[in-house]
């Protein structure tokens, strides 16, 4: 009978032994599944702000590329209302020059008609209006240029190129130059044919003054 007991006691007692290991073995795969739970969700939520930190980056670099083509747009129109106001310019110098030239012509032909000699004015002339001419094709070709530069202008804004478009403003202003130097000496021309009907008038003058003392 005793043996029995002892017998059934041991029983019980492997048989809680199992039970509690079995709970123990429950309890940590319960743990471990929160734990992969918990794991999961804190991936998931900064998967969620990596999202969102990427969203917001790209709303940014957006805006900012907004911004950028603004200003790019603004410095473009900038750039093109600056050569219109110089191209305005040089075709009023030219028109001017023309002018000129229209009443220098009209003057020789009265000297002229009165008697005085305007062979040496004539010639400056012809020289003043060879310069005309030039100043003429200058202004054509810095027209052309700065219509290639205003063309590439936008492009060249954006190009990650160095200074493309400082290159092209040089060009441009090389253009400008050019064409102002030669209306400059289209001009100096005209005031030298200027200076010699002065002197062609001034002998005409002498002249008339001669022969009315005689």
């Amino acid at each position: 009978m005793r043996i029995l007991i002892v017998a059934g006691a041991v029983g019980i007692g492997l048989l809680f032994s199992v039970v509690a290991v079995a709970l123990t073995k429950k309890a940590r795969a319960g743990k471990r599944d929160e734990m992969q739970a918990n794991m999961e969700e804190r991936r998931a939520e900064m998967q969620d702000k990596r999202a969102e930190m990427q969203d917001k980056r790209a709303e940014m670099q957006e805006e900012r590329g907004k911004v950028r083509e603004q200003m790019m747009e603004k410095r473009s129109d900038r750039i093109k209302k600056h050569f219109e106001h110089v191209l305005r310019r040089l075709d009023a110098a030219f028109e001017r020059l023309t002018r000129i030239v229209e009443r220098i012509e009209s003057r020789i032909a009265k000297i002229e008609g009165s008697g005085g000699d305007m062979a040496s004015a004539k010639v400056k002339l012809a020289e003043a209006n060879v310069k005309i001419g030039a100043a003429k094709a200058e202004i054509a070709s810095a027209k052309a240029a700065v219509d290639g530069i205003l063309a590439t202008i936008p492009a060249d804004l954006g190009s990650t190129t160095p200074n493309p478009v400082a290159d092209s403003l040089r060009r441009g202003r090389e253009a400008v130059r050019t064409a102002v130097n030669a209306l400059k000496s289209a001009h100096r021309a005209l005031v030298e044919t200027i200076t010699e009907i002065k002197k062609g008038r001034n002998m005409q003058d002498k002249g008339s003054g001669s022969g009315s003392e005689n």
